[in-house]
């Protein structure tokens, strides 16, 4: 696996990188979204769910997004990623929350 200088290349071209599997490409994007990933953790609230739980989706939302991202289309690795990011957290808090409603009722 080969290391690049990812910090003077654009986001896209790593993400193409780390879709083909290079865990150096992957690392760098994980760390570039940490902390946008910790930021949406916190402002989602979910009854009896730990905010390391959030984080964790987050990071699952990161991973779909440089599976899936295409490139030929016009959103830029960053929106689709925050877009994936935010969904997969939501989506948490929503399956968390129709948990605790069955629940109750």
């Amino acid at each position: 696996m080969k290391r690049h200088d990812f910090e003077a290349m654009e986001l896209d071209e790593v993400a193409k990188l780390a879709a083909e599997g290079n865990v150096y490409a992957i690392e760098f994007i994980v760390n570039s979204f940490k902390n946008y990933i910790k930021f949406r953790a916190r402002s989602c609230y979910a009854s009896g769910a730990d905010n390391d739980d959030l984080v964790q989706e987050g990071m699952i939302g990161l991973i779909k997004a440089i599976r899936d991202h295409q490139p030929q289309k016009e959103a830029s690795f960053k929106t689709f990623a925050e877009l994936c990011i935010t969904r997969q957290i939501l989506s948490a808090v929503k399956a968390q929350y129709d948990t605790f409603s069955t629940l109750l009722a």
